[in-house]
């Protein structure tokens, strides 16, 4: 990873407090897995579906649509491709001593999610691509501009440039804009050189909505039956120790009569001593020990580092030793709490928008200036669903739950509020170019041989992560693509060309 290649990411941020522009996103090999955890499920029907209590939701079609795709997205993103049926899932875990909870409300329900045993793409495809007949893959080369011929109907050519200066040009029948929830906005905001307000942008659409997952971890569990796990229910524990992770969420009754979004989240077993001095540093060496698996650019790895960390370790060792041998023995007496990560589908907001900004980049175009704003029904949905559950849990005798959001979040958002790095909407797929930036086939509305891939064409972005749906609909649109080009007589092998400048 090149930090001056990474320097590209780099925007302002003149909303909610918001500081993943540059490190939340990949801009090497592999592109957004290199920040993935590995979890994959699809959207849940409802997702899909126009729901009078959020604005602007709906997609063109159902979930049906992209079951078969499903199939095929679990096989590239490197995940078994079994059920997600309750039932299936507790008898796959029951061996290794995992457990549901036993909440009888059905207001509350347990999801499961399976996870990936190879994320990184860039791994895992890399001798692939490399020996493709019909791939060429360019690294270090940017696309700066989309060209097209005037009026702007049919993409013409990229132009591209590299950090050493060297300018090509690329030309293709087909282009597929795949750079990301805030690259896409920013590349088609920038070729302006014949539609002045940038491409597919003739109804300020491109750049609005950008929805992101807010993350806050907050309340938490105090169960009655002390033998009683949540390991099932803790991504630090099953992303080492499972094919499958679970997590509590809404059903879809429970949505519609409370007029919430979707909403999930996890149980994480906190021991004693990992909030202190110590067991950060701890969990920061851990992580720089383990840069296999992170991204170069999450971590801070310099001799600094090193020092304050040890340091903070020795400094506090009864901390330090608290967390390693709850981590490594996990004996229920070192718990300090079962708390609550929350993740909330972020409602569709057009005033939450990636925009260009007037400083420009080491090659020329301009950098980003992103807006991210919540709503109201957010706020509401997090306070809601916590009140929810903490009424399921009790009634369930299962034990209670003790949260600051149970029924209310205060005006405004926690000061330590995180995110999911999931960049989303910004070119939002619709039937009514009035209300889309691309159409039910990811095609942008009004050019003819334009197509966008990835999570900005999301309406709406539900409370799971999007990576499994981000690859069905590229599965999804490469099967169009397929029949574009035999339609045309084209030899997709050969479709595609490269011209210096």
């Amino acid at each position: 990873m090149d930090t001056a290649v990474q320097d590209l990411n780099a925007g302002e941020s003149v909303g909610l407090p918001y500081t993943a522009l540059e490190t939340g996103r990949s801009r090497y090999f592999g592109g957004g897995t290199n920040c993935w955890g590995g979890w994959c499920r699809p959207l849940d029907p409802i997702d899909f579906e126009k729901r009078d209590w959020i604005p602007h939701s709906g997609w063109p079609f159902g979930r049906t649509e992209l079951e078969p795709f499903y199939e095929r997205a679990h096989q590239h993103c490197n995940v078994q491709p079994g059920e997600y049926d309750l039932d299936t899932c507790a008898k796959e875990v029951e061996p290794i001593g995992l457990r549901m909870l036993p909440i009888k409300d059905k207001r509350v329900i347990t999801q499961v999610s399976r996870i990936s045993k190879e994320p990184r793409f860039g791994r895992a495809y890399r001798e692939e691509i490399r020996i493709a007949a019909n791939v060429e893959a360019y690294l270090n080369a940017n696309v700066v501009e989309i060209e097209t011929a005037d009026p702007a109907q049919k993409v013409t050519g990229l132009k591209v440039v590299t950090l050493d200066g060297t300018r090509f040009r690329v030309s293709a029948k087909i282009y597929i804009l795949a750079a990301g929830g805030i690259e896409n906005p920013r590349l088609l905001l920038a070729s302006s050189t014949v539609q002045k307000t940038g491409l597919g942008n003739q109804y300020d659409l491109v750049g609005r909505f950008f929805m992101e997952h807010p993350r806050l971890h907050a309340g938490e569990i105090v169960l009655n039956d002390p033998t009683l796990t949540t390991n099932l229910y803790d991504p630090q524990y099953t992303y080492f120790n499972s094919p499958i992770g679970a997590h509590l969420a809404l059903s879809e009754e429970t949505q519609r009569a409370e007029g919430t979004v979707n909403f999930k989240t996890w149980i994480i077993t906190v021991y004693c001593g990992e909030e202190s001095r110590g067991g950060e540093s701890l969990k920061n060496l851990y992580r720089a020990i383990r840069r296999t698996t992170l991204p170069d650019h999450f971590m801070d790895t310099s001799f600094g580092f090193w020092v304050r960390n040890f340091s903070n370790i020795v400094l506090d060792f009864p901390n330090t030793a608290a967390v390693i041998l709850g981590r490594l023995l996990k004996p229920r007496w070192l718990v300090k709490k079962l708390m609550f990560a929350n993740l909330i589908e972020p409602a569709p907001n057009p005033d939450s928008r990636v925009v260009l900004a007037n400083e420009r980049d080491r090659i020329g175009l301009n950098r980003v200036r992103l807006d991210w704003r919540l709503t109201r029904l957010d706020k509401y949905s997090i306070g809601r669903a916590h009140a929810i559950i903490h009424d399921a849990v009790e009634k369930s005798g299962i034990g209670r739950v003790v949260s600051p959001l149970s029924g209310k979040i205060g005006a405004d958002w926690p000061s330590d509020m995180g995110w999911g790095w999931h960049h989303m909407g910004t070119t939002r797929m619709h039937d009514d170019p009035k209300q889309g930036v691309v159409d039910r086939n990811c095609k942008v509305h009004g050019i003819a041989n334009l197509y966008v891939g990835g999570s900005s064409v999301f309406p709406t972005g539900s409370n799971d992560l999007p990576t499994l749906t981000i690859v069905a609909l590229a599965v999804r649109l490469a099967d169009h693509i397929k029949g574009v080009l035999k339609s045309s007589g084209v030899n997709s092998a050969k479709a595609a060309g490269v011209k210096a400048e």
